[in-house]
């Protein structure tokens, strides 16, 4: 008992680390290990305090879970776990991973809600107060000596929070909500020596009047007096050819392009993966973007699209959340230059470094695995020593009464055996000798006397003599109640290495699972 106490112990400390890691430390490991990256004219500057660049997070399609998500039932149990292990993880990559770097400002690419454009107005008000307590900046999200009081955010539609020009043009509710909180579908915002260009991606390939309001937009971008180089921001990629390779962060396969129209409505699109070619050869020659920021596909891609300018690099980033598609989470950092002109070049204005979040599944995998092991180690190690060799040691012992019943089976022939019961109730057989072939009988009628009980009498009753049957072949050979003594004799050991094992078991569970319930309530605050 003593020593099963010490493998608890051990354990114990095994999953107050893991927890720890996979709740808290894994989400600092960003901020140690994605360094903000370098301006080629002036790397030396950046994390230094120094006020030539300025330092912007860009996050893509955290996509909040809602009951259009997975189909689920409205305020079910399951809703509101997938609602809550989501939020949680977003939170908290949000407040240690990105606000740890300590952005200048953010950018988000779209997709803030699932089910945006179709939820009731009570439900989608709800997914906008998880959105806000998710992305809070009210504690650790102002650097101390700043004097403003948060991080400005810049934000942009997805096809998830308006749908495509046809849905965009017959909800008008749900583009003035989202106007009411986050502010107008195209504009623009002059960063240092940067211009972001924010384009309604979805509309562009429309026909009606939302697609000329977003191609006006454009066009007036590309004819006003710019002095800065710009940032074209849109939630949708740009056309790529089929099949085109996105570079070594792509963890799922390359989606094609898919476009989807309303029925007998051909212009009116309802799904597209990517912008049409047409429409992405106009951005570019319009705005003449040094590099293109897009969200939408869930997943990394890296691609360079040709232009009248040259090769203008754009970056598809995955998604924020862990339950949208994508088991490796990731966000963006961007360096750009405070005050450069629009004649530098790309590397001397703007730099990107893309930044893995904690992957969620394999966290809970290791859970799993450890829970396993606590059981195996428990049940096992403190009175087995290491199982590999206890396998070993009970393979030889049965084979060893394999062998030994084997020897017994070939001297049955020769032999008589007497079955008897011990006190225990445990049954034996009994050496006669060899067997004796009875004489005939003679004609009188009257058989010669055997002599059994002086036989009997003088035969050596040693341990040699007496053979402990291996087992029973069937419990009807025996009485009811010697056969349940004998089952109840040999239940014994294991239940009691259950009830052994079953304390220490109740108490790690109960100490980790508060552990965990103090770490998700600590990150989880008020809503």
């Amino acid at each position: 008992m003593h020593k099963r106490w010490k493998v608890a112990a051990v354990m114990g400390c095994l999953w107050a680390a893991s927890l720890m890691y996979g709740e808290v430390l894994s989400y600092w490991v960003p901020v140690v290990a994605c360094p903000w990256p370098s301006l080629a004219s002036s790397a030396s500057g950046v994390g230094d305090g120094s006020t030539d660049v300025i330092r912007i997070a860009v996050i893509a399609d955290p996509q909040l879970t809602d009951r259009t998500s997975y189909n689920q039932k409205p305020g079910s149990l399951a809703l509101r776990l997938t609602q809550f292990y989501s939020d949680i993880y977003m939170r908290r990559a949000f407040r240690s991973s990105v606000l740890g770097k300590k952005p200048d400002q953010i950018i988000f690419l779209g997709d803030l809600l699932d089910g945006g454009p179709i939820l009731a107005p009570e439900d989608w008000q709800e997914s906008l107060k998880r959105y806000e307590h998710i992305f809070d900046q009210s504690e650790g999200g102002v650097e101390p000596g700043r004097q403003k009081p948060s991080i400005p955010v810049y934000t942009l539609p997805g096809n998830h929070d308006l749908g495509y020009e046809a849905m965009e043009s017959a909800n008008t509710e749900a583009v003035e909500r989202y106007r009411r909180v986050f502010g107008p579908l195209e504009h623009n915002v002059t960063i240092g020596g940067v211009e972001f260009v924010f384009v309604d991606a979805q509309a562009l390939d429309g026909s009606g009047g939302i697609a000329t309001r977003s191609w006006n937009f454009v066009k007036q971008k590309a004819i006003e007096k710019n002095n800065h180089v710009r940032v074209l921001v849109t939630h949708m990629p740009l056309f790529r050819p089929d099949d085109t390779p996105c570079g070594r962060d792509r963890a799922s396969p390359v989606i094609n392009q898919r476009m989807n129209y309303q029925p007998y409505q051909p212009f009116h699109i309802t799904y597209q993966n990517y912008v049409t070619e047409k429409s992405s050869s106009k951005l570019l020659n319009n705005l003449k973007p040094v590099m293109v920021l897009s969200g939408h596909d869930h997943d990394q891609c890296f691609i360079l699209h040709k232009s009248k300018q040259g090769y203008v690099p754009e970056h598809t980033l995955g998604t924020f959340s862990w339950q949208q598609g994508n088991h490796f989470p990731s966000f963006m950092l961007l360096t750009v230059s405070s005050n450069a002109s629009k004649g530098a070049s790309r590397e001397d204005v703007v730099a990107s470094r893309l930044c893995w979040l904690p992957v969620q599944i394999a966290i809970y995998i290791w859970y799993g695995v450890l829970l396993v092991i606590t059981l195996l180690a428990l049940m096992l190690w403190p009175s087995q020593g290491i199982a590999v060799n206890w396998f070993v040691e009970q393979t030889k012992s049965v084979a060893a009464e394999l062998f030994k019943s084997q020897k017994v089976k070939l001297k049955d022939e020769d032999v008589e055996w007497e079955m008897i019961w011990d006190a225990e109730g445990g049954m034996h057989l009994l050496n006669k000798g060899p067997k004796v072939v009875p004489p005939l009988v003679e004609s009188t009628g009257t058989p010669p006397k055997r002599g059994n009980v002086a036989r009997r009498a003088g035969h050596d009753l040693s341990m040699d003599s007496v053979v402990k049957m291996p087992t029973v072949s069937s419990p009807m050979s025996q009485s009811p109640s010697t056969f349940m003594r004998r089952v109840r004799i040999r239940t014994i050991p294991f239940s009691a290495k259950v009830f052994q094992t079953l304390s220490p078991v109740v108490v790690l569970a109960t100490l980790n699972f508060s552990f965990y319930v103090l770490l998700l309530m600590k990150d989880w605050g008020p809503l």
